[in-house]
């Protein structure tokens, strides 16, 4: 049975949804920044609805089972840093080429893109990475 789409979404329905659109991203469906876009909202979303409205103009396709703990699948981890690294690249081009046109280094704006992503990119590794496939460690 079908869950309403108010029904608040849980990292595990996040991650799924960012699994599938990596595998959306291979086949050639979602350009670099499209899947860029999309994985932020899936993690940023609150419920299933908007989860749902992140993969209604892709073809459906059968998601891996879902992991409950362990680190995150290494083809969506690189697929997700290469579209941090790509993205970081083009806003410091921009900002460099901006800089130099105007004779001075302007303000550094590209900080509020890199910074806050990339910042989310690390602690969902690390925090994949500590977990373990075991999930948390007790004592």
């Amino acid at each position: 049975m079908a869950q309403p789409p108010s029904i608040r979404a849980s990292d595990e329905d996040r991650q799924r949804i960012v699994d599938l659109l990596a595998e959306h991203h291979v086949a050639g469906r979602l350009d670099q920044a499209e899947f860029a876009e999309r994985m932020e909202s899936a993690y940023a979303a609150k419920t299933l609805g908007d989860l749902g409205r992140l993969m209604r103009d892709l073809p459906r396709i059968e998601a891996a089972p879902a992991r409950r703990t362990g680190p995150p699948r290494d083809d969506s981890v690189r697929a997700a840093f290469a579209s941090w690294l790509s993205t970081a690249v083009l806003v410091l081009v921009i900002w460099l080429a901006v800089s130099v046109a105007s004779g001075h280094f302007t303000y550094f704006w590209p900080f509020w893109v890199i910074g806050p992503w990339g910042a989310i990119l690390l602690f969902r590794a690390v925090d994949g990475l500590v977990k373990g496939p075991d999930g948390p460690q007790r004592r």
